[in-house]
C-alpha cells in the first residue's frame, strides 16, 4: 500500500513537471514521445520500474476526450480487454504517463499506473494484474514505447512482452505491428503474456 501511495503522489508531480517543460509549439493533432529532463526521469525511475511519457497537441473542435486502457494477451489470445481503464476530458495540449512495476516480493504481479494532464487538470488510474502459471524463477520481460504514433482509432502506446526463464531471445514488436495491430496480432503468440497500453481520442 505504501508503494501505491507513493506512486499516486509521484505521477501528478511528474505530469506537472513534464507539462511545465513543454516550451515548443507543435502542430495540432499530433502525439510524440516526450523529451524528459534528468529530474523527470529520476522521479519516474524511483517510483516505477519502467515508464513511457507522451505529449499531445489537439484540435479542440475535433477531440475532447481521451480513453486509455491496458489489454492482456496470453499466447496471442486476448484474455482481458480493459485492465486499468480510464476516460478523461482533454483540451489542447497535454501529457500521458504510463508506468509499470514488478514488486520484488510478488514476482507474478505487475502494477500499472496511467496519468493524464491536460488544461491544468490531472486524472490517474492504477491496477494490479497477476500472471497465469508464473514460474518460481520469475519472468523475463521487455518494455517497448511506440516511437511513431499517429492519432487514430485505438492507438497502441506501449507494450510489455513477457516470457518464462529459458525462453529463446525475445524479439521486439515491429513498427508495422504498432501501425496495424489487427493485421499483425499473430506476433503476440511468440510470448507467454503481452500487455498493450491502448488509447483513443474522441
Amino acid at each position: 500500500m505504501k508503494r501505491i501511495f507513493v506512486l499516486l503522489l509521484a505521477i501528478p508531480i511528474a505530469i506537472t513537471l513534464v507539462s511545465c517543460s513543454q516550451k515548443e509549439t507543435k502542430a495540432e493533432n499530433t502525439i510524440s514521445v516526450a523529451n524528459l529532463t534528468n529530474r523527470e526521469e529520476a522521479i519516474l525511475s524511483i517510483t516505477s520500474d519502467k515508464s513511457s511519457v507522451f505529449e499531445f497537441q489537439l484540435d479542440n473542435r475535433k477531440y475532447k476526450q481521451l480513453s486509455l486502457w491496458v489489454e492482456k494477451y496470453e499466447l496471442g489470445k486476448l484474455v482481458n480487454e480493459e485492465i486499468n481503464f480510464m476516460t478523461t476530458e482533454v483540451e489542447g495540449k497535454g501529457t500521458i504517463i504510463f508506468t509499470a512495476s514488478q514488486p520484488d516480493d510478488e514476482q507474478n504481479q505487475f502494477e500499472f499506473h496511467i496519468g493524464v494532464e491536460s488544461n491544468r487538470s490531472t486524472s490517474s488510474a492504477n491496477a494490479v494484474d497477476s500472471l497465469a502459471n508464473a514460474s518460481p524463477d520469475g519472468v523475463s520481460y521487455s518494455w517497448e514505447t511506440n516511437q511513431s504514433i499517429s492519432i487514430k482509432n485505438e492507438m497502441v502506446f506501449s507494450s510489455i512482452c513477457i516470457s518464462k526463464p529459458g525462453a529463446e531471445g525475445m524479439s521486439s514488436l515491429s513498427t508495422e505491428f504498432y501501425q496495424d495491430v489487427d493485421r499483425h496480432i499473430d506476433k503476440l503468440k511468440e510470448y507467454d503474456t503481452v500487455y498493450l497500453l491502448r488509447g483513443e481520442f474522441k
